[in-house]
């Protein structure tokens, strides 16, 4: 039976699943420092009073909603083409903790 993926699809994967996972650690790190510093109790997702809480939470939320198409077209488009799947995994997430910065001024 031949390999269906070849040497390079590790990039992917790391560049994917990893590097996507580590983006949403680094998310939800700011989130759990905007709670404790602007004092949002659990379970309450949103703060009805901190505009700047809420654009940090709204952030890491659209990053989590966007995650599974990201991860699908990435782990799918790097079996044909795994080193530009992983250019385009590595652009990504660069575009989106940029945007989460951009966004969490709260403005």
């Amino acid at each position: 039976m031949e390999n269906l993926v070849g040497k390079e699809y590790g990039y992917v994967v790391l560049s994917g699943a990893v590097g996507g996972f580590l983006v949403n650690i680094y998310l939800a790190t700011r989130v759990g420092k905007a709670r404790k510093a602007f004092d949002v109790k659990y379970p309450a997702v949103y703060s009805p009073t901190n505009d700047k809480f809420n654009c940090i939470q709204r952030a890491h939320q659209n990053y989590l909603e966007s995650l599974p198409l990201f991860l699908t077209t990435g782990l799918l488009g790097g079996l044909s083409h795994p080193m530009k799947a992983t250019a385009f995994n590595l652009i990504y997430l660069l575009g989106r903790l940029v945007y989460a910065h951009g966004y969490s001024t709260g403005e």
